[in-house]
């Protein structure tokens, strides 16, 4: 019912680069809508990780550099989004191309302060009664490989323990007392109801 496909986390920076035709016009581009948070990537870094050999997948309508994660077998209960995810930093020769082109685009910068880090991400629904409702959302991620991995592992041993029947049960039985919870903290109050110590805990990107 529950299958974890196989993906693991890589140490990847953005080391070299290419300079083409489509490189230098990104590189006198202002960049706009930098994420700082999360793994959303500005054109830029989409054309940089992919001289990097790093490949794209189109997840939530984005190009990201993320890997689909878990899968649930069940007529009833889906998953909506499943990935484990990385953002590069850019060091040697990218570091240094990037370094000189600032004097003319400041905003190149951002390359320059982005920080590595790893995350998970799952969003577990269900039908019920011709409704669709979100049982459990997680959102974590780490600056250090390791402890990224021992999130997910965490994850993954805690969902393969589940008759996932049973755990959508046990969240509508308290269906009175999330529901009126606004936002993320709804999200909090079925993880920590189900054993985790929280729903979310990400790292800035810069």
């Amino acid at each position: 019912m529950i299958n974890i496909l196989p993906c693991q986390f890589i140490d990847s920076s953005c080391t070299n680069y290419e300079h083409n035709g489509q490189l230098e016009q990104l590189l006198n581009q202002e960049i706009q809508y930098f994420d700082k948070d999360g793994y959303e990537l500005v054109q830029i870094e989409q054309l940089l990780y992919k001289q990097n050999n790093y490949q794209l997948t189109d997840i939530l309508h984005k190009p990201l550099y993320s890997s689909h994660w878990i899968q649930i077998d069940h007529p009833h209960i889906f998953i909506d989004h499943s990935m484990i995810l990385t953002r590069c930093d850019f060091t040697q020769n990218c570091k240094e191309l990037i370094t000189e082109e600032c004097v003319r685009n400041r905003k190149l910068q951002y390359l320059l302060q982005v920080k590595k880090k790893w995350g998970v991400d799952i969003d577990i629904n269900q039908f019920r009664n011709g409704k669709i409702y979100e049982i459990l959302h997680l959102e974590y991620d780490s600056y250090n490989i390791e402890k990224a991995n021992e999130l997910k592992l965490k994850t993954e041993q805690f969902l393969l323990k589940q008759d996932i029947e049973h755990m959508c049960d046990s969240i509508m039985s308290k269906y009175d007392e999330w529901s009126t919870i606004h936002g993320y903290n709804q999200n909090l109050w079925k993880a920590k109801f189900l054993g985790f110590d929280c729903s979310e805990d990400t790292r800035k990107s810069i």
